[in-house]
């Protein structure tokens, strides 16, 4: 009987001190659940700018088997070829500045560089800064000699 008096409330005190624990694990995995996320779109968002910049290529000179730069970073970022910017982006804080198209040869590569701000913010008062840079890729064959 004795030993069972020493023993209560002890649980609870287990509980205080593993819960914060257990819920910097809970943010921890949904943060990298969001960059994983972002990640995965950001590259297809540079497959399809770069999808379109060899197949929407109407009124484009013969010297350029692509379609006109501008077109393709709207395409990317916006989701139109015919957006302002004051459109939505698809991904927050996504600017047509972060894509950059460049040819080579007979290859288009459309390439993405995009900061990750976490959900759970920085922490100012820390000094502490959990940003984190993305870069996605995608070349593809124009078809032209």
């Amino acid at each position: 009987m004795i030993l069972r008096k020493k023993q209560q409330g002890v649980a609870a005190i287990e509980f205080l001190i593993t819960i914060p624990l257990l819920l910097l694990f809970l943010v921890g995995l949904t943060e990298i659940g969001n960059i994983l996320i972002t990640y995965n779109t950001l590259n297809k968002l540079s497959q399809n700018g770069a999808r379109y910049a060899v197949v929407d290529v109407y009124g484009t000179a013969a010297s350029s088997p692509i379609a006109s730069e501008t077109s393709i970073k709207n395409v990317v970022v916006y989701g139109d070829k015919n957006a302002a910017d004051s459109s939505k982006a698809l991904i927050d804080g996504l600017t047509t500045g972060d894509v950059q198209v460049t040819t080579s040869g007979s290859y288009v590569t459309v390439t993405i560089v995009h900061t990750y701000e976490p959900v759970m913010g920085d922490f100012d008062k820390t000094g502490l800064n959990f940003s984190l840079p993305l870069t996605a890729s995608t070349k593809m064959y124009t078809g032209a000699p």
